[in-house]
């Protein structure tokens, strides 16, 4: 929740995949509802659907249960789990956002991931930490460009990315096969 000192937002652990088996004493990922808002998401984007404001707060409200006028999330919570569907569904489709291939492969990727910004809904209001912290997230297309600036060569480089947020940058890089990530 906003305000939260404990786990600021942006900043939760919002696994790129659900684990195969989660602690005894947690849920499975995939039992919460921001994991399965993304993975809702992820079918939308993979069905080449337009999404709005409004179609993301049903979805929304239909994972978690209740409304964002009851608490039941936040705007963060419902842009976290976009942000977080866009980087499955990048990481599905491992070959056709491989930042290790040649220019002409790159620029369709690119393109590719413009055209699924644009079709998705943005985030225009911004509150908490996230605007005092002046925290913005990658888009898909600016992250993807990066790594395959990066040159990752597959099972020799490390990817460090410290920050991590919903794994904007780190989720084409993992597409390159690198040795090693460190989030």
């Amino acid at each position: 929740k906003e305000g939260d000192t404990k786990t600021p937002i942006g900043q939760q652990a919002l696994p790129l995949s659900e684990p195969a088996r989660a602690p005894a004493e947690h849920p499975p990922q995939a039992a919460l509802p921001h994991v399965r808002l993304a993975a809702a998401i992820e079918g939308e984007i993979s069905a080449n659907r337009r999404m709005t404001a409004p179609d993301l707060q049903r979805m929304a409200e239909r994972e978690f249960g209740g409304t964002l006028a009851s608490g039941k999330f936040t705007r963060a919570d419902i842009y976290d789990a976009l942000e977080l569907g866009v980087n499955r569904y990048i990481r599905a489709n491992r070959e056709l956002f491989n930042p290790a291939s040649d220019i002409y492969q790159a620029r369709r990727a690119v393109d590719l991931l413009e055209k699924i910004k644009n079709d998705l809904p943005t985030q225009t209001v911004r509150a908490g930490e996230k605007e005092a912290m002046q925290q913005f997230s990658t888009p898909p297309d600016y992250a993807f460009a990066a790594a395959w600036m990066a040159k990752i060569e597959p099972g020799k480089d490390r990817v460090l990315e410290p920050s991590a947020g919903t794994g904007s940058i780190v989720a084409p890089m993992m597409n390159a096969h690198p040795a090693e990530v460190m989030v």
